[in-house]
């Protein structure tokens, strides 16, 4: 938690054992918490996002993650970001879901520095 007088940032990360299979945004971290906790937080939530981090796999391309996990986005408004150098890939479609969040999905290859990722 990181606490200012003109905001409170909350920070909520869960390891998975294993990359999920279908929907990566699945096991959020948020499932952790006691029902009803983050609404009954004080104040107006700013910004909310579900970051979803995984391995970027071995002989596949942007284009071919894009393609392969695009469905998990609006598709009209889906856009891919090279970085890192351009060796990982960032999508999103910057589209507050129902639960208030957007989505935002991350392959990274190893090597990222810990604090690159968030």
């Amino acid at each position: 938690m990181e606490n200012h007088q003109e905001f409170t940032r909350y920070k909520f990360s869960r390891k998975l054992d294993k990359a999920p299979q279908d929907d990566p945004f699945i096991n959020s971290p948020l499932e952790l918490l006691p029902e009803g906790w983050l609404e009954a937080l004080p104040g107006e939530m700013l910004v909310a996002l579900n970051i979803c981090i995984l391995p970027y796999p071995e002989q596949t391309s942007h284009r071919g993650l894009a393609d392969e996990y695009g469905r998990f986005f609006d598709s009209t408004a889906l856009t891919g970001s090279q970085v890192g150098r351009s060796v990982n890939l960032a999508l999103t479609d910057f589209r507050i879901g129902e639960n208030g969040m957007t989505r935002m999905l991350i392959f990274s290859r190893p090597g990222l520095p810990r604090r690159s990722a968030g």
